[in-house]
């Protein structure tokens, strides 16, 4: 019971201090008036910096190697969860497709659903680090609101050519490039995605769509995952469309 006490205080500790760390990078650069995307990349360095760093230490000073151990509890995770659908009755097609699509988002991409959750830990202590600076120093970091937000076409290099590694796959024939490119798909699938939800948002509110309406709409998104892909599409278009018409002839459209 006191072990386990003083493990879980150890563990609240030192999260505490990285999040100190990270908060006090960014107030750093925001007293600087840096850039919110410099912010942001900086606040994923330092994740990637500290995993590195506890990767090092644990296989140095205990021979664990962090990685192969996530691993092994994953394919025991996924293990565990087809035979608990194999004893429901499921048949042999259905478990079959099931590991298929485990293995795909999951097993394989777990890497991008980490830097997913990095990425919005990060953004989140921006946002809260940005407003404790403006009501308490004055000091603004202007980033567009969530209507406004968009991609530069020179990120979608970073999608297009995973693309043509996946649907090369034959011919490329490496597991290693396979799994990078699928990573970098689901990362940025993810961020179009988000960039399709700033549309949806922009688009309610020009044609001022009532309130419960917008709720609704929203709750229907969050429910149907074929709508997930119908709005990251929508979201890589509007790199080329421009359907807003932030910054490329003119004012944003109102």
């Amino acid at each position: 019971m006191l072990v386990d006490f003083i493990f879980t205080l150890i563990s609240l500790s030192l999260t505490i201090v990285v999040f100190l760390g990270l908060d006090s990078i960014i107030m750093l650069m925001i007293k600087k008036n840096l850039k919110w995307i410099h912010i942001i990349t900086s606040g994923m360095l330092y994740f990637t910096a500290l995993f590195a760093a506890l990767y090092f230490i644990l296989k140095g000073a205990a021979g664990h190697d962090m990685i192969a151990f996530i691993s092994a509890q994953i394919q025991e995770s996924v293990k565990a969860a087809l035979d608990n659908y194999k004893n429901m009755g499921a048949s042999a097609q259905d478990i079959d497709t099931m590991k298929r699509l485990l293995d795909i988002f999951l097993v394989k991409t777990f890497a991008s659903w980490c830097i997913i959750g990095a990425l919005f830990i990060v953004f989140l202590n921006y946002f809260v680090v940005r407003l404790y600076m403006m009501k308490r120093y004055g000091i603004k970091n202007d980033i567009r609101v969530f209507m406004e937000w968009y991609l530069d076409e020179k990120a979608m290099w970073f999608l297009l050519i995973p693309l043509v590694v996946l649907l090369a796959k034959n011919l490329i024939k490496s597991d290693a490039a396979f799994t990078t490119s699928l990573n970098f798909v689901m990362v940025m699938g993810n961020i179009y995605f988000l960039i399709g939800v700033s549309l949806l948002a922009f688009f309610l509110a020009k044609f001022r769509v009532p309130s419960y309406f917008q709720a609704g709409i929203y709750f229907i998104v969050a429910i149907w995952p074929t709508i997930w892909g119908i709005i990251a599409l929508f979201g890589i278009f509007d790199t080329w469309f421009n359907f807003r018409k932030i910054e490329k002839g003119g004012s944003i459209w109102k």
